[in-house]
């Protein structure tokens, strides 16, 4: 895979959705997967930056914010607190 810079990517990718991409497929490829290495990056950034706020990007879909907090980590949290539970419980006996 070659190497870009996010300008080369954001160049790149405005070019093909434009219909205007002259340049090879793996040119392309790379651009695409550093688009997606960055949106990782952002999302994670999201997630362990509990409560700031931020703007949606263009075309972003909000997802709820009950608490801000991801999914997954909610869920995570679940699972902690109930062997917590238990092994209080097994201390008492």
């Amino acid at each position: 895979m070659g190497t870009l810079t996010l300008d080369e990517a954001i160049r790149n990718l405005t070019l093909f959705l434009q219909n205007k991409w002259q340049g090879s497929a793996k040119e392309l490829d790379a651009a695409i997967k550093l688009g997606i290495e960055a949106l990782k990056r952002c999302r994670d950034y999201r997630r362990f930056h509990i409560g700031l706020h931020y703007t949606p990007m263009p075309g972003e879909t909000e997802e709820p914010k009950e608490t801000g907090l991801s999914r997954d980590y909610l869920d995570q949290l679940d699972i902690d607190a109930s062997y917590e539970k238990q092994r209080r419980r097994n201390e008492r006996v």
